[in-house]
């Protein structure tokens, strides 16, 4: 089963060439960064807003040679508890197909009842697939482990986090977590609570992020997602915020706001 595009035409260019020059000209227009990342962090939303950010997060792996990419992020549900798997073999993209991890993801599966299957999940999500043209454009049909990570506990963060990390240990891997730092809200509260989630990433290495998760007041449902590809990098890696954007749109009169980042371990 190949899982076509949603957000085609919505959020990106549909016209594959057309992509692909916006994809070009982000890339031109990222300025280099030292260090050669494994796990990153991009925002999702329209091409328009986001693209400059997510090349500038990804340039930071293109001296990798990946033999698969981990790709984490919320489901658009308010939903606990678990790990969502999609049931496609592949994904579709303007570039062409990009294969799915099918027996990496049946294993987690039959791992924990943490890690289970659902298909409507990801068809409703497009955090994921706005990842997907930029990763093919940079890598190709490099295979997939696409994973939606629904509200988890610290401990629950924890025993996914140290799953993957098994699974993975013997290979190349690039972990791409798409995330925002604060959902849509007033200017100054996503101001508060982007400042409260950048604090929270840089100064608790690895699984030490853990104890104060708790402590986030309102937290941005990409938490989880965030915290298992914390882990994921590793404690002798140190994230750096690459930058940082704000989106702000009305709201039923009102001024909403969105704050994002790019951010890399290196």
């Amino acid at each position: 089963m190949i899982r076509s595009m949603l957000a085609e035409g919505l959020y990106y260019e549909s016209d594959p060439e057309q992509l692909r020059k916006s994809l070009q000209r982000a890339l031109a227009n990222t300025s280099a960064t030292p260090g050669h990342s494994r796990t990153v962090v991009a925002p999702y939303g329209a091409y328009s807003i986001t693209l400059p950010y997510v090349m500038k997060a990804l340039r930071t792996v293109l001296d990798r040679r990946p033999e698969m990419i981990i790709l984490l992020a919320a489901p658009h549900a308010d939903t606990r508890g678990r790990v969502l798997l999609p049931e496609s073999t592949s994904f579709s993209t303007p570039f062409g197909e990009l294969p799915i991890e099918t027996e990496t993801l049946s294993s987690l599966a039959k791992s924990s009842t943490i890690f289970q299957f659902d298909e409507v999940a990801h068809l409703q999500n497009h955090s994921l697939e706005l990842m997907l043209p930029p990763l093919h454009y940079l890598f190709g049909p490099v295979p997939l482990l696409p994973l939606l990570v629904e509200e988890l506990t610290p401990l629950e963060i924890r025993y996914v986090a140290r799953t993957l990390s098994h699974l993975v240990m013997t290979r190349e891997v690039v972990t791409l977590v798409s995330a925002n730092l604060s959902g849509f809200t007033t200017p100054r509260e996503a101001d508060a609570r982007a400042r409260n989630m950048i604090r929270l990433i840089m100064d608790a290495p690895g699984e030490a992020i853990l104890a104060p998760l708790e402590t986030i007041s309102s937290p941005p449902r990409s938490l989880s997602p965030l915290a298992v590809g914390h882990i994921l990098a590793g404690d002798t890696t140190r994230p750096s915020l690459l930058s940082r954007g704000t989106f702000e749109t009305d709201y039923h009169g009102e001024t909403a706001s969105v704050v994002f980042a790019s951010i890399a371990y290196i």
